[in-house]
């Protein structure tokens, strides 16, 4: 049976927020023929369990292990039933009508394959929910901290094309996927919605952002700001530059990064010396960098 909507939500351990996540979903898509998936990645904080009592109308999928973002979504993808999916962040919480809002412009046009929400911060403030596909220059300026420097926007359209949206939010036609291929699991995490976005342009398909599609994102909910984190998300973008650009284009944006990295370091050892050790934040990026040296295929 079709339904409009196959919301797809990866969890690992997030059981509080996941529970104001599936709130968030249930109130704000009653209106829609929903089906609500949970792919849990070998959690052991009780997610299942309270997804169970708590949401007995929600499919769970029950990894013994953590299987990666990519590959967590593909696990629900290929079982769903939606005319559309919404590949939804546990740390992401809808607001009223913000998905409605994006399934009206892609009803409107069967040449959008991807939508994106305006993703915000709990306190209010605005999100990078969208951007033009990386290259080299648009990673260093990231880099080190230059993208910053742009002011925020003021959008008067009801929807923009754009080059990429952000995966915490994220719907799209499941038809475009029968046609370019599911998320690449080759991503454990990160950059595969960049991936598929770059996938979906080569198609000849438009992805939009849709500013009037609010949606609170807390960021980081399962991972939170470690050296892990960091890692995964500096090789998902080295792993997108080795299959777009090729390998030297890879070896090239790596090299970049451990320049940041230790001129992150330096600054940050001179700031602890200043603050008496109340800053030590040093340690954090000399070991990114320790770690960028062995990411290299």
């Amino acid at each position: 049976m079709t339904a409009d909507l196959s919301v797809i939500i990866v969890n690992w351990n997030t059981r509080q927020i996941l529970s104001r996540c599936l709130k968030s979903v249930t109130v704000n898509l009653n209106n829609l023929d929903t089906e609500i998936f949970v792919v849990d990645n070998g959690s052991t904080d009780g997610s299942v369990e309270m997804v169970s009592k708590e949401f007995p109308q929600v499919s769970l999928i029950v990894n013994q292990e953590n299987a990666g973002f990519a590959k967590a979504n593909n696990q629900a993808i290929r079982v769903c039933n939606g005319k559309y999916i919404l590949l939804l962040n546990s740390d992401a919480f809808l607001t009223q009508n913000a998905i409605q809002r994006m399934l009206q412009m892609m009803d409107s046009d069967s040449s959008i394959g991807i939508a994106g929400a305006c993703l915000e911060y709990p306190n209010g403030q605005s999100q990078v929910s969208h951007g033009p596909l990386p290259d080299f220059w648009s990673e260093a300026r990231s880099l080190f901290g230059l993208d910053k420097l742009s002011k925020p926007k003021v959008y008067k359209d009801e929807y923009i094309e754009t080059g990429t949206v952000s995966g915490a939010c994220m719907l799209i036609r499941k038809s475009l996927l029968n046609d370019i291929g599911l998320l690449d699991e080759d991503y454990f995490m990160f950059n595969e919605e960049v991936d598929l976005c770059n996938r979906c342009h080569k198609a000849g398909i438009k992805v939009i952002f849709v500013p009037s599609a609010r949606v609170i994102h807390a960021e980081a909910g399962s991972t939170g700001q470690t050296v892990q984190r960091i890692t995964r998300l500096y090789s998902g973008k080295l792993l997108y530059f080795y299959k777009h650009f090729g390998p030297q284009a890879e070896l090239r944006l790596q090299r970049v990064m451990m320049i940041s990295a230790n001129l992150k370091g330096i600054a940050y050892r001179l700031l602890r010396i200043i603050s008496l050790g109340r800053i030590n934040k040093d340690e954090f990026w000399r070991a990114i960098s320790k770690e960028l040296s062995t990411t290299y295929r």
